[in-house]
């Protein structure tokens, strides 16, 4: 074979093995891009959902806390002393550590409600210290009066409240 034909028979075939490659990358680059996506999507379901259950764990140990914390409250009503007072500032504290994860964790609505429920749950410890106070002093029928018309509404609201985001 000549050097003309052994050069033309080399660039053919390089020629050949270039479109070759075109084609194969022109194939492959749409479904990387597919595969990117898919991936991109999933990754952003699973971050959905891991917000989704810190927010539903986050609502949770609000009505959990909050709870305990009336359960607490009503005890030192009755009488139950200091320890019952230093369970109901603990559960208060965690209902509002718990609302702050709400905060961190929702969406717009999530944060809101949050905001009301921390709102909420200062007037419930200043009005239940209130009640503390007074059963300090001995003056019961005024610890009963800020029972019924401050920290039972405002511990209700705040169960209901919660209740009510859970389900949504």
């Amino acid at each position: 074979m000549d050097r003309q034909s052994q050069t033309a028979d080399r660039s053919s075939g390089l020629g050949r093995a270039s479109i070759a490659k075109k084609l194969l990358a022109a194939a492959l680059v749409p479904a990387l891009a597919v595969a990117a996506w898919g991936i991109a999507t999933k990754v952003e379901a699973d971050r959905g959902v891991r917000q989704s259950v810190r927010l539903e764990s986050a609502y949770s140990s609000a009505y959990s806390s909050a709870v305990a914390a009336r359960s607490a409250q009503r005890a030192v009503l009755d009488g139950a002393g200091s320890a019952a007072r230093r369970r109901f500032n603990g559960e208060t504290t965690r209902l509002a550590g718990a609302l702050q994860q709400v905060h961190r964790a929702g969406g717009s609505a999530d944060r809101s409600n949050a905001r009301i429920l921390l709102t909420f749950n200062r007037r419930y410890r200043s009005h239940a210290q209130q009640m503390f106070a007074a059963v300090a002093r001995g003056d019961d029928r005024t610890a009963r009066r800020i029972a019924a018309d401050h920290v039972e509404p405002a511990v209700a609201s705040i169960l209901r409240r919660s209740v009510a985001e859970r389900a949504r």
